[in-house]
């Protein structure tokens, strides 16, 4: 995991389900399993960028970006988004060469990846 990382994990005594469920604590790991022991399939983490800063978003599955706080730019081989708070974007898997930006005041983002 970078500094850029913040992984979720489903709380085995919560009372209701995490949104992301067994999730990873850094790549190449596999996922922490659901109580009934199956994998989720989607992995979930928090990125944080100082203003100015790229990051490669990964690559694999579809992602489902939601933007938290700040401004920025999400640039593929195809296109380039504008991300502002509350914005949330699907990339399908297909999409390739995802790069995050972030704008003047920094960028938080929740990325939420199918993995199955």
């Amino acid at each position: 995991m970078t500094h850029h990382q913040v992984d979720f994990r489903r709380s085995h005594k919560a009372r209701r389900p995490a949104v992301a469920r067994g999730c990873t604590d850094s790549p190449g790991r596999e996922p922490v399993p659901n109580p009934d022991g199956n994998p989720a399939g989607f992995e979930a983490r928090v990125i944080v960028l100082e203003p100015n800063d790229e990051l490669a978003a990964p690559h694999g599955g579809d992602v489902l970006v939601q933007v938290m706080s700040g401004s920025g730019q999400l640039t593929t081989e195809e296109y380039a988004v504008d991300l502002t708070a509350g914005r949330q974007i699907w990339l399908p898997r297909r999409v390739q060469g995802r790069r995050f930006t972030a704008g003047p005041g920094g960028l938080r983002c929740v990325l939420v990846q199918n993995t199955g």
